[in-house]
């Protein structure tokens, strides 16, 4: 229940990123941020037709924003928690949310450990794609499915798993990892590749403890997962193209 709840905290982030991201600009926007700078960004961005991310914006509060819209949301989310525990739809669960963009946030129990399971696969593909910007065929790359990659456990996504004697390129491996949590392709990921450098300076460079095997099933918060977000929208540990 625990890692669902995680999820469903992250997808909210996801939701909420996702309408910041897609707010376009308009003249009046750009005119009232020109001493800011964020009509600067604003044309920089859309100069190179970037979608997802705002290469040029990095921001961080630390505490939670007073502005009363983000108060009442909060009430809100509050009232609906409570009313979860009470008829027991939920154990627990965290929020946390994040203007992208500008930086004001809100949380509740943000700080609170889970098991992000295989929420963790994002920092692996980031890890192999900070592999990709020092070598740049490494997407096209071909590598065959051995028997020792093989993962018995398989997720409720899609029957159609890599599977032993196949042979896909780095590019697809991220994609089935990815898409369809499909275990064994991380597996050759962490094969051939040897990300383990990479993932622990990701790790490191956030801030965050890596996981190990004596780390505890519940390590990780909403809010510091949220990190892996910020970095790619902000696109200041992988290259634009990447990120």
């Amino acid at each position: 229940m625990k890692n669902w709840v995680f999820i469903a905290g992250s997808f909210l982030l996801g939701v909420c990123a996702g309408y910041f991201i897609g707010v376009k600009f308009t003249p009046s926007e750009t005119k009232r941020n020109e001493t800011t700078g964020i009509n600067k960004l604003a044309e920089t961005r859309n100069a190179f037709g970037y979608k997802f991310i705002n290469p040029l914006l990095e921001c961080d509060n630390f505490a939670p924003s007073e502005i009363a819209s983000y108060a009442v949301i909060k009430s809100k989310l509050s009232k609906y928690i409570a009313n979860a525990k009470v008829t027991e739809q939920v154990t627990h669960i965290s929020v946390y949310y994040r203007d992208l963009n500008n930086g004001p946030w809100i949380g509740l129990g943000e700080q609170d450990p889970f098991s992000p399971a295989s929420m963790l696969k994002v920092p692996i593909m980031m890890a192999v794609l900070k592999f990709a910007e020092s070598e740049s065929d490494l997407l096209k790359r071909k590598y065959e499915v051995t028997a020792a990659d093989v993962d018995d456990f398989a997720p409720n996504i899609d029957d159609q798993m890599v599977k032993v004697g196949e042979n896909h390129s780095v590019q697809e491996f991220i994609e089935r990892m990815i898409v369809y949590s499909d275990n064994t392709a991380k597996n050759v990921l962490l094969r051939i590749l040897q990300t383990s450098t990479v993932n622990s300076q990701l790790w490191v460079s956030l801030g965050l403890a890596e996981p190990s095997a004596t780390t505890p099933s519940d390590f990780l918060s909403v809010k510091d997962y949220s990190s892996f977000f910020r970095i790619l929208y902000n696109a200041t540990y992988l290259t634009k193209e990447h990120s």
